[in-house]
């Protein structure tokens, strides 16, 4: 067995792996040999394993100063990848600390640590003020690229980047192919190793996105909380039996897994036949057989393995997971469908907006008197029931805050509804997506004088404008942003045809 072989697995036991992720495995090599990292990923994919033998790579604990820095979207995210760093480099006595700021943006020194995960603008001000030096840089690591725009972390992104020592690495982590994440690696990472390769190549087409070369259908998601995984169960065998299929099988991660779910079939009534970490059950028609994925398997070819051969596809996931998944289903030729009424379709801005909001509330108060009104609820409702509850109540209060509104695509989501109408106004402003950029010597005159000369709106009507390698993203009053795209669609800027559209992230 190699000594990388045996690093790796010595990692994933750290972290409770069972296996090595394909995310590792593959990437390893490159980062032990000090290449840039471009790497498209989610939450379940390993990424974690992946920060921590980087920093084993590029952290020393006798020398001081940050040695990695790790910019994350949001707290979450910033506390799972730190505790992974933390858990896979304890032994050697590398220190990682966790910057869970209150979204204040003070300005003093950032704790002191070989590794330090942070948002972006909890940790520029400190920079920017000189209190903390950057000068000893070896390794930068931004995880989560396609998020930090949504989430108003990207403007602090940029300003860290012009900081770090030349020498420095760079891993860049997105969920999304999105062009934000592309114009970074084309930008900052153009020798980067890219990874996924089929779905992150050389050269990426913006306007096609990431293509699944040879698709088979579809795979049917289920994004459920832990609690709610009987229900989803049910849902999905509900709806292979009214498929017209004979047997229903749910292919589990371990042998302890399959009897735990053989178990909440037969408590809808019905008869599961566990074998290893397969559970089947017959069904009442004469097609193909159904096939469940219970988890996210670390590695494609377990993943793909899964999912041959004829008859409807399902998987159950919490909903953190839901864009790994995704990747993986790209990446194995299928894509991603949505089960009716039992899963939520996507998350939505206004949801990440919330939940922002919540985390910075959390972070700074006294909570104290509030927990001993509700503390006689916690046993007679449950403390996430009750959370629900309240966080219902809050949304549907809110009129005219614009963040903690109900949102009617999640609503018909989770009913199965269908037209259900908006609720509140459209925002103020549309982003718009123009396919010309800094490569083309585009500078924002350019394009505010093409939309004022082709449309005659207002100067006014023009908010930001933002110019990136390839493209520029510009914001327009949403009542003549339609009437934008319909005019300038097409239309010569700089010597090309542009393509006009609203910015799929917004």
């Amino acid at each position: 067995m190699s000594d990388l072989k045996v690093e790796l697995e010595t990692i994933c036991e750290r972290l409770g792996l069972s296996q090595v992720p394909d995310t590792l495995e593959a990437l390893a090599t490159p980062v032990l040999r000090g290449h840039h990292i471009g790497l498209l990923a989610g939450t379940g994919s390993g990424k974690g394993a992946l920060a921590g033998l980087a920093a084993l790579e590029n952290c020393d604990p006798e020398d001081e100063g940050i040695q990695m820095l790790a910019l994350v979207a949001d707290l979450d995210r910033g506390r799972r990848l730190a505790t992974a760093v933390q858990r896979v480099t304890a032994p050697q006595g590398i220190r990682v600390s966790f910057m869970a700021g209150d979204g204040s943006g003070g300005s003093g020194s950032l704790p002191s640590a070989a590794v330090l995960v942070g948002r972006p603008s909890d940790i520029l001000p400190s920079v920017r003020s000189g209190r903390t030096s950057l000068a000893d840089l070896r390794l930068l690591v931004i995880d989560g690229v396609a998020d930090m725009r949504e989430l108003g972390e990207w403007e602090s992104v940029e300003p860290v980047l012009e900081t770090l020592p030349p020498e420095s690495r760079k891993i860049a982590i997105s969920d999304r192919a999105d062009p934000e994440f592309t114009d970074l690696l084309e930008r900052q990472l153009p020798r980067a190793r890219r990874w996924p390769e089929e779905l992150l190549p050389v050269a990426v087409d913006l306007e096609k996105g990431t293509a699944t070369h040879g698709e088979v259908g579809a795979v049917l998601c289920a994004l459920v909380p832990g609690a709610g995984f009987a229900e989803a169960l049910e849902r999905c065998v509900a709806h292979a039996e009214r498929a017209g299929c004979s047997q229903f099988d749910v292919i589990c991660g371990t042998d302890r897994r399959a009897s735990r779910v053989a178990a909440d079939l037969a408590i809808s009534g019905r008869a599961a036949d566990p074998d290893g970490r397969r559970v089947r059950v017959a069904l009442r028609g004469g097609g193909d057989t159904a096939v469940l994925l219970d988890g996210l398997p670390l590695r494609l070819d377990a993943f793909a393995s899964s999912f041959e051969g004829d008859g409807p596809r399902y998987a159950i996931v919490e909903p953190r997971f839901a864009l790994q998944l995704d990747i993986m289903l790209q990446r194995s030729g299928r894509r991603m469908g949505t089960l009716p009424g039992a899963a939520m379709a996507r998350e939505t801005d206004a949801i990440r907006q919330y939940r922002k909001w919540l985390h910075e509330e959390a972070a700074h108060g006294d909570f104290l008197s509030e927990l001993l009104v509700l503390e006689p609820l916690f046993q007679e409702i449950g403390a996430v029931r009750l959370a629900a509850v309240l966080s219902r109540i809050l949304r549907g209060r809110s009129e005219g805050t614009g963040i903690v509104r109900p949102w009617a695509d999640v609503e018909e989501a989770l009913t199965g509804a269908r037209n259900v109408q908006p609720r509140g106004t459209r925002s103020a402003w549309t982003r718009l997506y123009f396919g010309v950029g800094r490569r083309d010597e585009a500078k924002p005159g350019d394009l505010v004088g093409a939309i004022t000369g082709e449309t005659g709106i207002a100067g006014a009507q023009i908010g930001k404008v933002e110019i990136m390698g390839n493209f520029s993203l510009v914001d327009i009053d949403s009542q003549v942003a339609d009437d934008v795209i319909s005019r300038l669609d097409g239309v010569t800027i700089r010597g090309r045809s542009v393509p006009v559209r609203i910015d799929r992230n917004t």
